[in-house]
């Protein structure tokens, strides 16, 4: 297991180093100003140096990230379910959800900001707010993928609902869930960092658009590699937690019983 995790990390970091020393051979041997484009060692003197600032801010940004990423994980999973298992609310709410996801959300972030004023709930919200699309669309993805000849099956047992929530609709819903929550953690750190450029008194997307306008261009791309790392970090956080969850998901990719069953009913059902 290790030797073939290691084999899937080798060629993005290998393709990475690569594009770093074209990148750092290309500034020296172009002769381009750090004002311009600052080579990847400028970047990292400037994470060296600057280091208080950035994690300062950093620490801002974080707050913002986890809560949002938490706030739109728990409320997709609850408006999910409740979409999944309620025709009505499928007809009436799941509609609306799309329409109002068709609003730049940026441009509901000042008036959250005259609601709020200028804390960090604005920001979390428009940080929730932008993780909690993709993630709802998953979560009812993944119960209407429930196939009926299963549910059947488990009505045959005499199963109850909760039953047959725990032990078939919710292992079934799981693999489109934490793919959407892979998206959600990408999509939380973009939130935050635009939340934090229309109304922020710290946190690195103000320190970014401070930097912007003092032409510091070399903090910016130490910032925006700060939030990249914070990314990859949350997005394998994910990662892990499913590979524990989810087992069979991985490792020689073993069918999972209930579709094993499934696919017994319909063997039956052919003969």
């Amino acid at each position: 297991m290790r030797g073939r995790a290691d084999r899937s990390i080798l060629p993005p970091v290998a393709i990475l180093l690569g594009v770093v020393v074209l990148w750092q051979g290309c500034v020296q041997y172009a002769q381009i100003s750090a004002f311009i484009l600052p080579s990847p060692a400028r970047i990292v003197l400037t994470l060296v140096s600057d280091r208080a600032i950035i994690l300062s801010n950093l620490g801002v940004t974080l707050v913002e990230i986890l809560t949002g990423f938490a706030a739109a994980a728990f409320i997709a999973f609850a408006s999910g379910v409740a979409i999944s298992y309620s025709r009505a609310l499928r007809r009436s709410i799941y509609p609306l959800i799309v329409l109002f996801h068709t609003v730049p959300v940026v441009a509901i972030a000042p008036i959250l900001i005259i609601w709020f004023g200028y804390s960090i709930w604005p920001r979390v919200i428009v940080t929730a707010l932008i993780a909690y699309f993709p993630m709802v669309v998953n979560v009812v993805a993944g119960f209407g993928a429930v196939e009926p000849e299963l549910m059947a099956f488990f009505r045959s047992l005499h199963a109850s609902r909760v039953e047959t929530f725990l032990k078939l609709a919710l292992p079934t819903a799981l693999p489109p869930i934490f793919a959407g929550m892979k998206i959600t953690s990408v999509l939380t750190v973009v939130g935050a960092t635009v939340s934090e450029w229309i109304g922020a008194d710290r946190g690195l997307g103000q320190l970014i658009a401070e930097d912007t306008s003092q032409f510091d261009t070399q903090r910016v791309f130490a910032s925006i590699a700060v939030l990249s790392f914070v990314g990859i970090v949350l997005f394998s956080t994910v990662g892990i937690v499913e590979w524990l969850v989810l087992p069979w998901q991985h490792a020689q990719r073993r069918v999972q019983p209930w579709t094993r069953i499934a696919q017994a009913l319909r063997r039956v059902a052919q003969d």
